[in-house]
């Protein structure tokens, strides 16, 4: 018989199902309060986000082309221009093969009919999705195999490129999903790591452009394909780049060239005509381009912000170099966008921003003209024997490199009164490289414009610019005369030695030649050292090398041009350019001005005197210090640019005040540095002791002076396998820079520079070549020159695509 202790109570009995009810009360209400605040999560707090998200699905947007800035010469005549084209684009989930697992369920629900495919089980329904995936997959292999071959572009390169725009995509994807998941962090704390969403973001639904500059034949077959198979490709409007003047065909006259090289007028095929310095586009978009410029950025609220000037994943076309690189952002443009209504049709259309167009001040006439003297056949710039002379037994001197072995060298034309560059040559160009072996490459380095880049030694050409600061300073007077004892230091000693003081020429001294003391105009026609020791040693390294700071020595000018993209800020206004493309040259540094001073070490004072030991320059900053000279001291630093653009930095203006008389006298020992017998830059002389002038253009006045600096040696690779076989020493810059008018004017116009690399002679290797350009300026109209002897006129004409006949401009 049970106790009555042990029923249950009816009072516990209660009290223990309360406490269940009141459990499960509890879960249920942590259980709405959690849906609760997921659901005010959604409306509320992230409810302007789902709204844009869902109307945003209801928005079609096509972006619209822009048309990129056109670059022109001081004459109007186009160097680069936009034409219409057509671009291949494939859309993202053809790409990553979503396209496939996207269409296949449906596909094959319709196929089997509704009341089958609910009657079907699992495993049947997933059969028949396999099944479908793998007609799907084999169309879309077959749709991309059709674009390929429509696009001329290899499968493995179209494949290449599909795994390009899918690897920028994913991480333009995984970066927006991390800054939305630390903005979630920042609201929910941990608990958004469960919660997150990785919504998928544009660029997984868009089309990627894949293949650029289609023709009209090969648009109209993708586009009958892409009707054909939606949703994996589309053809869109675009643009391509064409550069009428990259090639360019000329008739040369040879009538006035040295003697061994005249005859019949040579007509000359040229390639890459200021191909440094009008640059070119690229097609790859680069990850650097995606994070400088992208196309949509997430900020700081975590908005996704457009910019439809910005870059996309997949190809695009991008300034690569010269001017398309530096005012890549100028040039480039925007975009225009129409985005349509799915629901209402309606449709809004904000019209593309064609990109500025540029003007540069370089006649390319006159540019081709000059590129053309450095061609091989024209025989200016390879070694030939009369740039090394014979001995006084009539045999040939060496030349280190070789007979006619071609060289590298560049040509600066400024205009003196405007510091306008007229012309810019660089040899050889990056075109002329493309047929070098890889030996050939490495050694001449195509890439290189030797005009802004290429820094080499002065020589002799540095020394007016010594004279007329020495004056200025105060340490020489503008009529003093300089004793010539054939050297500096002392007779035994070997440095600081004039170059007239050799065995060759019995040891003799220009005060010797002279009958007394030289003044400076003898000291520059004869180009004595002695004279310019002695003006260095007075001024010092400090206050010299300051000097030559103050003509643009051992800075970059800022011309214009670099490899560097022009900067913007928030609101798209030129903040300024970083120049990459122009070489400073060197100057002595402070550290190395110091250790001068400490050792006494007057031997590296008195050579940068004759621009050697620590002075470089490039032949840009040559002929803007011989312009500065003409100008008397007035700064005006050469420029490429007549387009103005903002943001390029303050230029250097100011005015040294140059003696009048220094000038003057300076002047004057140019002129006959040229045009009298015992110049060195008056004749060349051949094999049977015949000399023939080097400037023979007819009506005009140059005051010039020639330099040959000496060059370290070079390892050659004379079987081209990769492997140096000998060294080479004993090589010497040529150099000729000065200035040119008319006779009848009597005054500098023109600023000219000319370098020869391991040309030998400055006045035999570069002054011939100068010789042609001042011809050249004649025949551009830049020069009246003797009207009765002035030269035939050698029309450069354009070969390459796009050229049509200029609309006129400022001359």
């Amino acid at each position: 018989m049970a106790l009555d202790s042990d029923r249950p109570s009816p009072l516990r009995a209660t009290s223990m199902f309360e406490r269940r009810m009141l459990v499960v009360g509890i879960v249920l209400a942590l259980a709405l309060g959690a849906m609760f605040t997921r659901l005010f999560t959604l409306s509320v707090v992230a409810g302007g986000e789902h709204r844009a998200l869902a109307e945003s699905r209801l928005d079609r947007t096509t972006l619209l082309p822009t048309v990129r800035g056109t670059i022109t010469d001081r004459k109007g005549r186009v160097l680069a221009q936009s034409i219409p084209s057509y671009d291949l684009a494939l859309f993202y989930p053809a790409i990553n093969g979503a396209w496939v697992d996207a269409r296949a369920v449906g596909a094959a629900r319709r196929e089997a009919g509704r009341a089958a495919w609910n009657k079907m089980g699992p495993a049947e329904r997933e059969a028949r999705i396999r099944a479908k995936q793998r007609e799907l997959q084999a169309e879309l292999d077959a749709v991309l195999a059709a674009a390929s071959a429509a696009a001329e572009l290899a499968r493995p390169e179209l494949a290449a490129r599909m795994g390009d725009v899918r690897t920028q995509v994913e991480r333009k994807a995984n970066a927006v999903w991390e800054a939305r998941l630390e903005l979630e962090r920042a609201k929910y704390g941990e608990a958004a790591e469960e919660q997150f969403d990785a919504r998928p973001i544009a660029e997984q639904s868009e089309s990627h452009v894949i293949a650029t500059q289609l023709p009209a034949k090969a648009a109209f077959a993708l586009r009958k394909l892409a009707d054909a198979h939606p949703g994996i490709l589309e053809v869109q409007d675009s643009t391509r780049r064409v550069y009428p003047w990259s090639t360019a065909s000329i008739q040369l006259d040879r009538r006035s060239m040295p003697r061994p090289l005249r005859g019949d007028p040579l007509t000359l095929e040229l390639a890459g005509v200021a191909d440094h310095l009008i640059g070119g586009v690229r097609e790859e978009v680069w990850r650097e381009d995606l994070d400088r410029r992208p196309f949509r950025a997430v900020g700081a609220d975590g908005e996704v912000a457009t910019d439809l000037g910005g870059y996309r994943p997949g190809r695009d076309m991008i300034g690569s170099r010269g001017i398309e690189r530096t005012y890549e952002d100028l040039l480039r443009g925007t975009r225009g966008r129409t985005v349509q209504r799915l629901d209402t049709g309606d449709t809004t259309r904000a019209e593309p921003a064609r990109g500025t167009d540029i003007q540069l001040t370089l006649d390319i006439a006159l540019q081709a003209h000059v590129q053309s003297l450095f061609m091989p056949q024209v025989g200016l710039a390879i070694t030939q024997q009369w740039h090394h002379g014979w001995d006084a037994s009539g045999d040939p001197k060496p030349i280190p490199l070789g007979y006619h072995v071609p060289l590298n060298g560049a040509v600066v034309v400024l205009d003196v009164d405007s510091a306008e560059l007229l012309a810019m040559v660089s040899w050889p160009t990056m075109s002329a490289g493309e047929a070098f072996t890889d030996a050939e490459r490495t050694q001449r380095a195509p890439a290189v414009n030797r005009a802004i880049e290429s820094a080499l030694p002065p020589g002799s050409i540095i020394k007016p610019i010594v004279y007329v600061g020495a004056v200025r300073g105060g340490v020489f007077g503008a009529d003093e005369r300089v004793e010539c004892n054939g050297h500096y230091f002392g007779a035994n000693d070997a440095f600081g030695r004039c170059w007239i003081y050799r065995k060759q020429f019995s040891f003799a001294t220009h005060s010797q030649k002279l009958g007394g003391a030289l003044d400076v105009e003898q000291a520059i026609s004869r180009s004595c050292n002695i004279f310019f020791y002695t003006l260095a040693d007075r001024m010092g390294i400090d206050a010299l090398t300051a000097w030559y700071r103050d003509f643009g020595l051992g800075q970059r000018l800022d011309i214009g041009v670099s490899r560097r993209e022009v900067q913007l800020d928030d609101a798209g206004n030129v903040t300024g350019v970083r120049i990459a493309g122009e070489a400073a040259g060197h100057l002595p540094s402070e550290a190395e001005a110091e250790r001068i001073r400490r050792n006494g070490d007057r031997v590296s004072t008195v050579i940068s005197g004759i621009g050697q030991g620590l002075i470089t320059w490039t032949p840009l900053q040559a002929a803007n210090a011989y312009a500065t000279l003409a100008r008397g001291g007035l700064i005006r630093d050469a420029d490429l640019l007549r387009t103005q653009v903002s943001g390029r930095g303050p230029r250097r203006t100011g005015n040294l005040m140059l003696d009048p008389h220094a000038c003057d006298r300076a002047l004057e020992g140019l002129r006959q540095a040229v045009e009298e017998t015992y110049g060195t830059g008056h004749h060349v002389t051949y094999e049977d002791r015949s000399t023939e002038n080097i400037i023979n253009a007819p009506g005009v006045t140059v005051w010039a002076k020639t330099g040959t600096a000496q060059a370290p040696a070079i390892r050659v690779d004379d079987n081209a396998d990769g492997t140096p076989d000998r060294t080479v020493t004993g090589l010497e810059h040529g150099w000729f820079v000065g200035l040119v008018g008319d006779a009848a004017q009597d005054r500098p116009r023109y600023a000219i520079a000319v370098v020869l690399e391991h040309g030998g002679s400055g006045g035999k290797s570069a002054g011939p070549i100068a010789n042609q350009v001042i011809r050249a300026l004649i025949a551009e109209g830049y020069l009246d020159g003797n009207a009765a002897a002035r030269p035939k006129r050698t029309v450069p004409t354009p070969t390459g695509e796009g050229w049509v006949e200029p609309t006129g401009g400022a001359g």
